[in-house]
């Protein structure tokens, strides 16, 4: 409901469907029909998925954009574009943080968007969370590759020991 709320603000008009269930693709059409189809109704499209790959797919079918809205359990850019601006407002600044990401990293979708979009920045960012949850290898090594520049990325099992790190 997010975004509907959102473009319903902003004076847009909102088509869609909660539930694949109710579109062709209960028949038969594959996503990348259904994603060509839907493009010829609309302007733009804000997809959120359970499959990751799912909004890269999309931009390939479409003929209009598309804003990736979540897709399984790898992305979520529009909420780090919130994070972003949520933290800029209430503390007038990006750069120079310390920022603490705590818990689920290897599932959160939002936390490996996030942490990608603050690796940009000249922040001290740690990564706390117990092993079997621990950020996902490939992004990673994401975040490291962009962080060369500006410095490494702290990773612990416990809080304390990142609050030491600083």
């Amino acid at each position: 409901m997010s975004f509907e709320t959102a473009a319903k603000t902003l004076g847009a008009e909102v088509i869609g469907f909660e539930n694949a269930k109710s579109t062709s693709s209960s028949k038969g059409e594959t996503f990348h029909d259904s994603i060509k189809t839907i493009s010829k109704y609309a302007d733009l499209l804000v997809i959120r998925h359970p499959n990751n790959g799912a909004a890269e797919k999309a931009v390939l079918a479409s003929d209009k954009p598309v804003i990736n809205a979540g897709a399984g359990s790898g992305e979520h850019p529009t909420q780090a574009i919130l994070d972003l601006f949520t933290i800029k407002k209430e503390l007038g600044k990006i750069d120079s943080l310390n920022i603490g990401m705590i818990g689920d990293l290897k599932y959160g979708r939002t936390v490996h968007s996030l942490s990608k979009a603050l690796a940009k920045y000249k922040t001290n960012l740690f990564l706390i969370s117990p092993k079997q949850l621990k950020m996902p290898a490939e992004v990673k090594k994401e975040l490291n590759s962009v962080r060369e520049k500006l410095g490494g990325i702290g990773a612990s099992a416990k809080v304390a020991e990142a609050i030491l790190a600083v």
